[in-house]
């Protein structure tokens, strides 16, 4: 699914929404942003002036955990789902304008 039919349908899951999120970042801000995966789940993680909360060391920069997808509970910006926190993952895509 591309980014503008997430909006379409009802129902998306993490990469759908993962793209959505990357793309209003990129177009909008034109910030730094990373394509983070994990086995069962993927995210964004988007580089500021300053990092704050959870963070991803990537390529000597530091970048903040952004979870587009909605959860059990409402994540704070810059906060990890705690079950991911002890996982392994990659980075799948890094932009940088």
């Amino acid at each position: 699914m591309t980014a503008e039919q997430t909006l379409l349908y009802e129902n998306s899951d993490c990469e759908d929404r993962a793209a959505l999120f990357f793309y209003l970042v990129k177009e909008i801000y034109k910030l730094p942003m990373i394509v983070v995966v994990y086995p069962q789940h993927v995210t964004v993680a988007v580089k500021f002036d300053k990092s704050f909360g959870d963070t991803i060391s990537y390529d000597g920069e530091t970048y903040t955990v952004c979870e587009p997808t909605p959860q059990a509970r409402n994540l704070a910006l810059g906060e990890l789902l705690p079950e991911l926190k002890k996982l392994s993952f990659e980075i799948a895509y890094a932009y940088k304008p």
